[in-house]
């Protein structure tokens, strides 16, 4: 048995030295109608893209009203927009409104630096992941092999 422990745990080191790090998201929470999130549309959805933020967090748009969140947030989102700073699908820190371009950037820069660099990482052609296809607690496995 303690030979299946080392194994597995081999086999999680491996994979998660081998597959490129999964980057943060950005999850921008809006409603249709919404004048505020019609605003950031206007001054920055269309440049975000094009951005070194959108290199380290990716963004992704759900419709409040139409689609679940598919991630763990910390609390119901209430106000839009309501912009989600998530990794590895679990909520990091947010941003509620939109008050300003200079305001949101300066509140995602400081966001970004609550994610580990390694975990900011360009996104890569999406394979499958090994590690998170398991999904057990390396630290687990070592106290039982030891």
């Amino acid at each position: 048995m303690r030979w299946l422990h080392q194994w597995l745990a081999a086999l999680a080191v491996a994979a998660l030295t081998a597959a490129p790090a999964i980057p943060a998201e950005l999850i921008m929470f809006y409603r249709d109608g919404c004048p505020y999130c019609a605003t950031w549309e206007r001054e920055i959805g269309t440049i975000y893209d094009k951005t070194e933020f959108s290199r380290r967090a990716p963004l992704r748009r759900i419709d409040l009203d139409r689609a679940p969140a598919q991630v763990v947030l910390r609390s119901a989102v209430i106000y839009t927009p309501t912009f989600v700073l998530a990794d590895a699908d679990w909520e990091v820190a947010r941003i509620e409104g939109y008050p300003g371009h200079e305001f949101f950037w300066g509140m995602l820069e400081r966001l970004l630096q609550l994610i580990p660099a390694r975990r900011t990482q360009e996104r890569s052609v999406s394979t499958p992941d090994l590690a998170a296809a398991l999904r057990f607690d390396l630290r687990h496995t070592e106290e039982t092999i030891q």
